[in-house]
Order: structure tokens, then C-alpha cells, then sequence
């Protein structure tokens, strides 16, 4: 992903990401040193609970907003 995506930053999410923490961050960022001349950060999510429902819920809840606000 880094290689063709280029961020600036990848986030370990889910059980293992909060799981692994810093420690985890730290070992993933040297692997992707190792890998590739392309370099990201690293970090752990902050998110609690399940990220990517928590942003589904979001982007349903912001859909509905417009929709409402625009009359549809």
C-alpha cells in the first residue's frame, strides 16, 4: 500500500493495532524502512471500539443530515 498510495502516515487499527500500541508501531515502521525507499509514519489508532463502523455510522448520520437539510 505504501509503495503505490504514498501516505504520509499508516494507522495499525482493530484489536492488533491497539493491542501492539507504540511497540508494534515502532517494529511495522522498520519493516517498511527494510522494504521500501518510501517512508511513513506509523501510529496506533485512537479509535475505540470498531473504527470502521463507528465511520459508516458517521457517513450515514452525515448522508441523512444533507439529505434532510436539501429536502430530498
Amino acid at each position: 500500500m505504501v509503495a503505490v498510495v504514498e501516505p504520509p502516515v499508516v494507522v495499525l487499527a482493530g484489536e492488533v493495532g491497539r493491542a501492539g500500541g507504540v511497540r508494534l508501531c515502532g517494529h511495522v515502521q522498520e519493516a517498511l524502512r527494510d522494504l521500501s525507499v518510501l517512508t511513513a509514519d506509523v501510529s496506533p489508532s485512537g479509535v475505540e471500539g470498531d473504527a470502521v463502523l463507528a465511520g459508516a455510522v458517521e457517513a450515514a448520520r452525515s448522508r441523512l443530515w444533507t439529505d434532510l437539510l436539501d429536502g430530498r
